[in-house]
C-alpha cells in the first residue's frame, strides 16, 4: 500500500465516521419528550335549556310554494323563544294569516 492509498483510506474512514456521528446526533435530537395532553374545564352558560331536547324549525315544500313564504317564515323564526316556559317547550308568535295545527307524524 502506498502512502497515497493509505492517506485516501484514512480520509474515507474519517468521512464515514463523520457521517455516522451526524446521523446519530440527528436521531438523538428527534428523541425529545412529547408534549402531554392538556385538560381544562370550559364554563357553561347559565341560560342553557334542557340538553335533552333540540328544536328544528324548517320550511319545506316545492320552491314555487316556499319562496313567497320565505320572509314571513324568517319573521316567525325570529319570534321563537325556547326555555321561557316551565316545561321548556318553545313559544312563538304566528304571522298574520297563519293558523296553528297539530304536527303530522312522519313515522
Amino acid at each position: 500500500m502506498t502512502l497515497n492509498t493509505a492517506f485516501r483510506a484514512r480520509i474515507a474512514s474519517t468521512g464515514l465516521s463523520f457521517v455516522w456521528v451526524v446521523a446519530l446526533l440527528g436521531t438523538l435530537s428527534g428523541c425529545q419528550q412529547e408534549q402531554g395532553i392538556t385538560q381544562y374545564t370550559v364554563p357553561q352558560r347559565e341560560d342553557t335549556t334542557d340538553p335533552e331536547y333540540a328544536w328544528h324549525i324548517k320550511l319545506e315544500g316545492p320552491p314555487e310554494v316556499v319562496e313567497p313564504l320565505k320572509e314571513q317564515f324568517q319573521e316567525f323564526v325570529a319570534t321563537i323563544e325556547v326555555g321561557k316556559t316551565e316545561d321548556g317547550t318553545p313559544t312563538w308568535q304566528l304571522p298574520e294569516g297563519w293558523t296553528e295545527t297539530e304536527p303530522e307524524s312522519r313515522v
